[in-house]
């Protein structure tokens, strides 16, 4: 039985890590999606920036999955540091990268279509 634990418990450590990385990089494509949308429902820019703990779309301040977990993860938006959603439904383009203990993983916001894609 301990035996069985050994090989087990270090498993469900990577996979919880895995499970707070993925549902933070969802979390991150949503609210650049809510981005989007609210530029345009509203007529005007709206500002995505990330921050250690969250993100900011306009002075609105949300905290990141991850920050309420174990897993430590790194957000970075790469160029500027920030993206900008236009009302017309295009963006300032940009990337995030998320950092975590297992790797990283990425979004890429299409500047034509303000969309936000994952990166593999």
């Amino acid at each position: 039985m301990a035996l069985m634990l050994t090989l087990v418990l270090p498993n469900l450590g990577g996979s919880l890590a895995d499970a707070t990385e993925r549902a933070t990089a969802a979390q991150l494509r949503i609210a650049l999606q809510d981005a989007s949308a609210e530029a345009i429902a509203q007529g005007h820019t709206v500002v995505f920036r990330a921050d250690a703990g969250g993100y900011w779309l306009d002075a609105r301040h949300t905290s990141l999955v991850s920050a309420r977990t174990t897993t430590r993860l790194r957000v970075i938006v790469t160029g500027s540091g920030e993206i900008a959603f236009y009302p017309w439904g295009g963006s300032s383009g940009g990337r995030l990268r998320i950092d975590g203990p297992h790797g990283h993983s990425g979004i890429m916001v299409d500047a034509v279509t303000g969309r936000a894609v994952p990166l593999r």
